[in-house]
């Protein structure tokens, strides 16, 4: 703080294995002179704490439970406090599948604007996610919310940052499946007033099959270049080390590395014309399943990935229609990709 103070907002691990927030303040000389606690009787986790307009605090958390009983459930929690630690208003979000708020800003008109991962898949215990960013008023009521990415593990978007004009830069990471790079991309994407994506793009700190590419953090410099750091990390079958490593990244205002790319801006729409050229029937399938191909794809090439981007079943395409055996493979999520030249067609199976 201004006044050589500290704030922090920590988990405090009580019985059961359940833990509440823990609101901190320190002095300049790290004694504590405030300590505070607050709970919704799950497990209360937090992950950031940001000064509001008002002279109060904002502590972004998350509520959750999960235990053989019941199914698991998450939702994002907001608490406001005031320069003593005092509850002053909160949010719980209603919808049970986001997790933290990993970025988080309040906006001119005192409101909200939150990045955080949302769970997309939910099969036997395992959790598969996508991301959300969300626009709060100041009273918590939702404007809008845009939710984006290839559902995998790690999916999310981590930080967001606000422009000058009050559009919106976020970053974070995605995969895309059945790509020959890496497996994992680093993630940016700018986003309007309304939520209308502008422009995303996605980034790799190393061209090869097995790598993960994150990005943590983004500002935007004083001439309006964006600039990221992340991680990178490979696989161990990719036989490089130290398997994690640091990245940063530059790019200019339009998040390209090299100039004049904005040739080369993503169409929002393209992930849902990709899908459009490819049907599996039925979705969720058990033992097999009808995948139907426009003609445009006829004599191209068939693979199919688990969610760790194992290659299982990989053949030519003969025919725009034509069964797959799937009884041999485990419950789960698998995505399904068909590729002739530089056509592209990716959707994903449900096994149950």
């Amino acid at each position: 703080l201004s006044n050589g103070e500290y704030i922090i907002a920590i988990n405090a691990q009580y019985k059961n294995y359940n833990s509440v927030v823990m609101f901190i303040k320190l002095d300049n000389l790290g004694n504590i002179v405030i300590k505070k606690n607050f709970d919704l009787n799950a497990t209360e986790l937090p992950w950031l704490i940001r000064p509001m307009l008002n002279g109060n605090y904002m502590i972004g958390a998350v509520s959750y439970k999960t235990n053989n009983n019941s199914p698991f459930w998450c939702r994002t929690w907001l608490i406001e406090i005031d320069s003593m630690g005092n509850y002053v208003n909160q949010w719980i979000d209603n919808d049970t599948k986001n997790l933290w708020p990993y970025g988080m800003q309040q906006t001119a008109d005192s409101g909200w604007i939150i990045v955080r991962q949302h769970v997309a898949y939910d099969v036997a215990g395992l959790q598969l996610y996508n991301a959300s960013v969300i626009k709060l008023d100041k009273n918590f009521t939702k404007e809008w919310e845009v939710i984006k990415g290839d559902s995998g593990f790690d999916t999310g978007l981590y930080d967001v940052e606000i422009l000058q004009d009050g559009k919106y830069i976020v970053c974070g990471t995605t995969p895309e499946w059945g790509t020959d790079s890496a497996h994992h991309f680093g993630w940016i994407l700018k986003i309007d007033t309304d939520g209308t994506i502008l422009w995303e793009r996605k980034y790799v700190a190393y061209e090869r099959f097995g790598t993960y590419s994150f990005l943590y953090d983004i500002d935007v410099l004083s001439n309006g270049d964006l600039l990221a750091c992340g991680e990178l990390r490979f696989t161990t079958n990719v036989g490089i080390t130290p398997i994690q490593q640091g990245w940063i990244l530059r790019t200019d205002s339009n998040g390209c590395v090299i100039e004049n790319c904005m040739v080369n801006v993503d169409d929002p729409n393209t992930e849902a014309q990709e899908i459009q050229l490819i049907k599996l029937l039925p979705n969720p399938a058990i033992n097999s399943v009808l995948l139907q191909l426009d003609d445009v794809m006829l004599y191209g090439e068939l693979k199919i990935y688990d969610v760790a981007g194992k290659k299982l079943l990989q053949k030519n395409l003969d025919t725009t229609k034509l069964i797959i055996d799937v009884s041999g493979f485990s419950k789960g999520i698998y995505m399904v990709v068909a590729q002739k030249g530089n056509k592209i067609a990716r959707t994903k199976l449900l096994l149950e």
